[in-house]
C-alpha cells in the first residue's frame, strides 16, 4: 500500500473517527467501502466508556477501555488475546473519544495549515447529524474528508475521504452485557513475538 494511502487510512481512523458520549450504551453495524469497491463490516458495542468491535473480515474482536486507555485484540479461534502497545492503544482510543466532541483532533506537530469546520446538518439513517469538513495537507497533496457526527451523542455516523466511505447503520440504544467488554477467562495471553511465530 503506498505511503499516502496508509496515511489516508490513518486520517480515516483518527481525524475522521467518531466520538461516543461518556455513558451511552448502544450497538451498531459499521460498514466501510474502500476506493476499489471492497466492503468491510464490523459490529460495534458501547457501554460506559468501553467499546467492543467485532470485525467480520478477520473474525477478530477489539476491546477498548476509554478510561484506562487500553486496547486488547481477541482471537476467538485460538482463544488468545494480545494487549496492544501504548501508542497503538492511544490511537484506537482517541478514535472514539476527544475532549471537545468534534472530529477536529489537535495534532501537536501540525503547522496549522489544515482546517476543520462544521458545514451544516443532515439526517443520516434517521439521526440528526452535524456535517464537518476536514482539509489536511498530506504527502504533497490536500486531502478533504467529510464527517457526520450524531448531534446528540457525538459519535460518527458517516465519513467520506479519498474515495473511501464508512457509515454506522442500525444504531440501537440500550443496555449491553458487561461480559462483552471482558477478556474471557479461558483465553491465553500472547505477545507480538508469539503472534508471528511460524
Amino acid at each position: 500500500m503506498p505511503n499516502l494511502l496508509k496515511r489516508i487510512f490513518v486520517l480515516m481512523a483518527v481525524l475522521a473517527a467518531g466520538h461516543f458520549a461518556v455513558a451511552q450504551e448502544l450497538t451498531a453495524e459499521q460498514i466501510g467501502h474502500d476506493s476499489s469497491g471492497h466492503t468491510f463490516k464490523s459490529k460495534v458495542y458501547l457501554s460506559h466508556n468501553k467499546v467492543r468491535i467485532e470485525s467480520e473480515s478477520d473474525k477478530s474482536i477489539m476491546l477498548l477501555d476509554l478510561d484506562a486507555g487500553t486496547s486488547v485484540v481477541l482471537d476467538p479461534e485460538r482463544k488468545t488475546y494480545l494487549e496492544q502497545p501504548a501508542g497503538t492503544a492511544h490511537q484506537n482510543v482517541i478514535a472514539f473519544r476527544t475532549a471537545d466532541n468534534t472530529p477536529c483532533v489537535r495534532n501537536p506537530n501540525s503547522k496549522g495549515t489544515g482546517t476543520c469546520t462544521q458545514v451544516g446538518t443532515e439526517r443520516i439513517n434517521g439521526r440528526k447529524a452535524e456535517k464537518w469538513e476536514i482539509i489536511q495537507p498530506m504527502g504533497g497533496q490536500t486531502v478533504t474528508a467529510h464527517v457526520w457526527l450524531d448531534a446528540q451523542w457525538h459519535f460518527r455516523v458517516k465519513q467520506e475521504v479519498a474515495g473511501m466511505t464508512g457509515e454506522m447503520q442500525n444504531i440501537k440504544e440500550g443496555p449491553q452485557p458487561a461480559a462483552l467488554f471482558e477478556i474471557p477467562s479461558d483465553y491465553q495471553k500472547m505477545t507480538i513475538q508469539d503472534k508471528y511465530k511460524k
